[in-house]
């Protein structure tokens, strides 16, 4: 990677495959500028209405609202059209990407801006494994109380017909085989390397 390169790195995942951590260790290492397009929504949301926090299926509901009226990629124009535009070097992540609507867009900016390079990563890991893991973690609003619930919450973002709404199975089509990833139980840091030298190269 040339030291005046911009390469822009969205994530797609499926929930609790690690995409924020990742993230955030990629950030450390490296000096990445991450975006989490959950803090975008919610704090739109906010904004706008002012109430108690979302649930995953209200905060769901809410993006795919915005996404049907401003157009499937409004979210992705409102992260990285200033570091475009602007030219500014560095490796910007935003996660999560849900829409394919968004990764369409991006495709679409190859062409605009020559200057970047545009390096979408898929995330995931076996369904047991993801629930222990959101199960795990502190008690939230979206926390599933079964396993049956974590696959009715997944089954509700991942295979919605319209190119505004969340369909994480055609994200992840979509990113190419080099850019997609597993992170299994005790191997976050080889997966970290994984996508660190995937960025780099």
């Amino acid at each position: 990677m040339k030291k005046d390169s911009i390469i822009i790195a969205p994530i797609t995942a499926t929930n609790a495959a690690g995409k924020s951590s990742i993230a955030l260790e990629l950030g450390k290492q490296l000096g990445m500028k991450s975006v989490s397009a959950r803090e975008v929504l919610t704090g739109l949301f906010y904004t706008d209405y002012q109430r108690e926090p979302l649930s995953q299926t209200e905060l769901g509901e809410f993006a795919n609202e915005i996404r049907k009226d401003q157009g499937p990629e409004w979210l992705v124009k409102k992260v990285y059209s200033d570091i475009l535009w602007k030219n500014i070097p560095g490796v910007y992540i935003l996660e999560s990407i849900r829409c394919p609507g968004e990764l369409m867009y991006l495709q679409e900016l190859r062409e605009k801006y020559p200057h970047a390079v545009f390096k979408p990563i898929a995330i995931d890991a076996p369904k047991k494994v993801r629930y222990r893991r959101m199960v795990a973690r502190p008690q939230d609003f979206k926390t599933p109380q079964s396993y049956r619930q974590f696959l009715m919450y997944e089954a509700e973002e991942y295979d919605q017909p319209e190119p505004w709404q969340m369909n994480i199975k055609k994200c992840i089509e979509l990113v190419p085989p080099e850019g997609h990833f597993e992170n299994l139980n005790g191997h976050f840091y080889e997966t970290v390397g994984k996508i660190r030298d995937y960025l780099m190269r």
